[in-house]
């Protein structure tokens, strides 16, 4: 547990100063690779009981588990409710088990510090990185860039039964799991979901249940068997790379958040004196980093 402790303070420092992770992964390097492992979807699908039940899962088989849980900022007091960690809370008392909470970007849901925490736990020799997302709607695809395998959490009760199936995260998804698989109404949803065209190009749909844990040994499986594809493909690295990309993109979203939030704004007369003010702000930013 001393160990998770020291963890949890590097992860505190570099969500707050991410220079630092290149410090951190010269002294701190195992030779593997971890299986990063996304989950997104609608509040109230499941994701929290189905990634507790994955976890128990995977502890059965030995494998060691960080879990990193993404929840709601307010876009006025910038804080969080990190409601995750306490539907978690049983896997506190294994040393093998990891489990952070962080704040979403307001406009994506994604915090930009995943990727480098991602790395943290990777060098920290962690099999399975699993990652909640905040659940923000259809259009919460940023996720996908930071993970190797992207799980969308589907369960009766979401709503009307065809305003999910739009463009957005549906599209970008790998596997789709239908949870609550012990609920009424649940055969007629999967059906439903099963008939869509996009289903027909091959991709996994799975009936699993966070509660009784039915499906969850299946599910496991296709998720290391896609894994695996993707690292044989050389889909994983391209990922990767890419991921720093989107990573500083969102760096710089929070850091325009920041500025307009700021006091301190002048009056502009044009939209072109706005967006140059906030264009010469980014660059000093930069140079202050440096």
């Amino acid at each position: 547990m001393e160990k998770n402790k020291i963890l949890a303070k590097i992860i505190t420092q570099i969500e707050g100063n991410p220079e630092k992770l290149d410090d951190f992964l010269v002294s701190n390097k195992e030779n593997k690779i971890s299986k990063i492992i996304g989950f997104t979807g609608s509040p109230g699908s499941g994701k929290s009981t189905l990634i507790s039940s994955i976890t128990d899962f995977l502890r059965n088989q030995n494998k060691k588990v960080a879990i990193l849980a993404i929840d709601p900022k307010s876009p006025l007091s910038r804080g969080a409710f990190f409601g995750d960690r306490i539907r978690m809370q049983k896997h506190y008392l294994d040393s093998n088990v990891f489990i952070r909470s962080i704040s979403g970007n307001t406009k994506s849901g994604v915090n930009p510090a995943v990727p480098s925490i991602s790395k943290v736990f990777e060098a920290s020799g962690f099999d399975y990185i699993l990652i909640e997302s905040v659940g923000t709607g259809q259009s919460e695809i940023d996720l996908s860039f930071f993970v190797d395998v992207l799980v969308l959490v589907l369960s009766p009760g979401d709503g009307d039964d065809v305003q999910f199936l739009k463009a957005g995260i549906l599209e970008v998804a790998d596997i789709y799991a239908v949870n609550k698989s012990d609920t009424a109404g649940y055969d007629k949803f999967f059906n439903l979901l099963k008939s869509q065209p996009i289903f027909d190009k091959g991709k996994p749909l799975v009936r699993v249940s966070g509660i009784s844990s039915e499906g969850i040994p299946g599910l496991c499986k296709i998720i290391d068997e896609l894994w695996r594809k993707f690292f044989e493909e050389g889909k994983l690295t391209k990922k990767r790379k890419k991921a720093l990309l989107k990573q500083a993109e969102l760096f710089l979203i929070d850091k325009l958040e920041e500025i307009i939030n700021s006091e301190n704004i002048m009056n502009f007369n044009s939209l072109k004196e706005a967006k140059d003010f906030l264009i010469s702000q980014i660059l000093e930013s930069g140079r202050d980093n440096v």
